[in-house]
């Protein structure tokens, strides 16, 4: 399991990955701001890039996302909910080397093996 420390530096770097691709939007964003963009469709990341409306007090700004940054949304939004660093297919840690390889790793090696073999058969 990660440790609060390994959890920090992940953030942080998914943050600071996040606001290089956002700085070319010129959008004004922060991480709680763009935690809240987390609830668009996950399948609409299969397109090239999506629109999103992130909400403020007061205002909206909508936002283009590339789908680079919508993984980093995503990755961001399970940090959040806790299931961040565990694979999605099988449960099991994703270790914090690959982690921090690929912060956006959402299932471990062995899975992601077997959706490779699958999907070249």
């Amino acid at each position: 399991m990660l440790t609060n420390e390994e959890r920090r530096i992940l953030k942080r770097k998914l943050e600071n990955d996040l606001c290089r691709i956002l700085a070319s939007t010129h959008a004004e964003v922060d991480a709680e701001y763009v935690l809240m963009a987390a609830e668009f469709n996950r399948c609409q990341l299969r397109s090239t890039s999506t629109k999103v409306s992130l909400r403020r007090p007061g205002r909206i700004v909508h936002v283009q996302l590339n789908v680079e940054a919508g993984w980093i949304i995503l990755a961001l939004a399970r940090l959040k909910e806790g299931t961040f660093g565990f694979c999605q297919e099988c449960g099991d840690e994703i270790p914090y080397s690959v982690l921090l390889e690929r912060t956006t790793s959402s299932v471990c090696e062995v899975c992601q093996r077997i959706t490779h073999v699958v999907n070249h058969n």
